[in-house]
């Protein structure tokens, strides 16, 4: 069971566009970096972090009472709602959108958009699982979320595009190969 306490988001412009990113975050000490992350990428023109403990009691709560989540999305980016409930070892059905297939891996199932029967079937094929199965898939779920998806993660692989940007360019020159 995930302990969900402090929820951390950021809010502002990219590109034109309004932003609002919202983090469950499990150490308090991961808030300040969190915090620079964002302020280094200029990502964010207001931050806002409050320990709503209640709140992320009450949603780790209810993804824990899952024995499956189902989401019939035909549109979507990020699906907060598969990463939120695969961090609490519910394992996903999904349609085939945004990054859900990304989300979710081998850890569940990933039927195409406008195929309720399909995405029906994919549901009763895990609801089948022997409970060893399913203790095995909820698990497999939880970790691929904490490995690819935390917090750590993401300061990683940005960190890894920014430093990417302060390589030197190659020169060419003229007549040279």
């Amino acid at each position: 069971m995930a302990n969900l306490k402090y929820s951390e988001i950021a809010r502002g412009t990219h590109m034109g566009r309004k932003l609002k990113t919202d983090f469950l975050v499990e150490q308090p000490s991961l808030h300040s970096g969190v915090a620079r992350l964002f302020d280094f990428c200029g990502l964010y023109d207001a931050y806002n972090r409050s320990p709503n403990e209640a709140q992320a009691d009450a949603m780790a709560a209810a993804y824990n009472a899952l024995t499956l989540l189902v989401l019939s999305s035909t549109d979507e980016g990020f699906p907060n709602a598969i990463g939120e409930a695969m961090a609490c070892g519910v394992p996903c059905v999904s349609t085939r959108v945004g990054d859900a297939a990304l989300l979710i891996g081998d850890t569940g199932l990933v039927t195409e958009t406008g195929d309720p029967e399909a995405l029906a079937l994919a549901a009763l094929r895990l609801l089948g699982e022997s409970p060893q199965e399913r203790l095995a898939r909820s698990r497999a779920a939880e970790q691929r979320i904490r490995a690819a998806f935390s917090i750590q993660s993401l300061a990683r692989s940005t960190e890894a595009a920014l430093l990417g940007l302060l390589e030197p360019a190659p020169v060419h020159v003229a007549g040279v190969p």
